[in-house]
């Protein structure tokens, strides 16, 4: 499958960002019945964002460090709690809301047997993601404005990624299931450490923002899962250059001493939707 013929796939769950109304294929573009055009870039992708607004600090060489560190195995785990997730979900679409480079929604693709829809506002990262699946459908667009026709999706994944609940219950069908992934109160913890004078003061939690998921989603499942691995001095690299916690801080300050292993753990959040 090519990532164009992904998309035509998807194309009868889409619907325009612009109109809400629902769009058709035309040569190789979606249109919908107000006229408004998207098109389908050779390499894979459609862009939905009109008018781009100011996002996270990420530059596109870091959406390359991410992929590397993941290509080495260091959230397999994760990977597999997300998959296990997901066998509880209905059959049908699952939509990976806030993809980033596209390394899950990959995963999810090839371990779930699904079709796979994901979604990020940044274009590098989908550009990059495209390269991972063909038999993904690759978007770039705003999770606060989903290009998508209401209960289209069986299941929503939302991986280490902002959230926008409204949106998420809007796509998910009534027996649909949300699967959210944020860091675990160990994760990253040495290089929190190695990194002390740099980042803000006091301890990480996740129980906000597991608060706020289960106020938009009763019966909220929670299942924590964690590895410590070594680290190699690639991936070392690639994890300074790669993570968020380190935007704006000074890498040469950073005690890499502390830093021969590495926690990574995630929580995973699941309900479903008529919860």
């Amino acid at each position: 499958m090519s990532g164009l013929a992904a998309i035509r796939g998807a194309q009868p769950l889409m619907r325009c960002p612009l109109c809400h109304q629902g769009m058709e294929t035309a040569g190789q573009s979606l249109r919908c019945a107000s006229g408004h055009n998207w098109d389908m870039a050779a390499r894979g992708y459609v862009n939905f964002i009109t008018n781009r607004r100011g996002g996270a600090p990420y530059d596109a060489a870091s959406f390359d460090h991410r992929r590397r560190f993941m290509q080495a195995g260091y959230y397999r785990h994760v990977e597999e709690a997300l998959a296990q997730a997901l066998i509880d979900a209905p059959p049908g679409p699952v939509v990976d809301a806030g993809c980033g480079e596209g390394w899950f929604s990959a995963r999810l693709s090839e371990a779930a047997d699904r079709q796979v829809m994901a979604l990020d506002y940044a274009k590098e990262a989908v550009q990059r993601a495209v390269g991972l699946s063909r038999a993904v459908c690759w978007l770039v667009g705003d999770i606060a404005n989903l290009p998508l026709k209401d209960h289209c999706a069986a299941a929503v994944v939302n991986a280490f990624a902002p959230a926008n609940y409204a949106e998420f219950a809007r796509v998910l069908r009534p027996d649909g299931m949300l699967v959210k992934v944020i860091p675990g109160v160990r994760h990253l913890q040495e290089l929190r450490l190695a990194a002390r004078g740099q980042l803000p003061e006091g301890e990480y939690s996740a129980q906000p923002v597991a608060e706020h998921f289960a106020r938009h989603f009763a019966d909220m499942s929670r299942r924590t899962v964690s590895m410590t691995l070594p680290l190699t001095q690639e991936a070392l690299d690639d994890l300074l250059r790669m993570t968020p916690l380190l935007f704006g801080a000074d890498l040469d300050e950073i005690d890499r001493s502390l830093l021969s292993a590495i926690t990574v753990e995630a929580e995973v959040l699941t309900a479903r939707a008529s919860g």
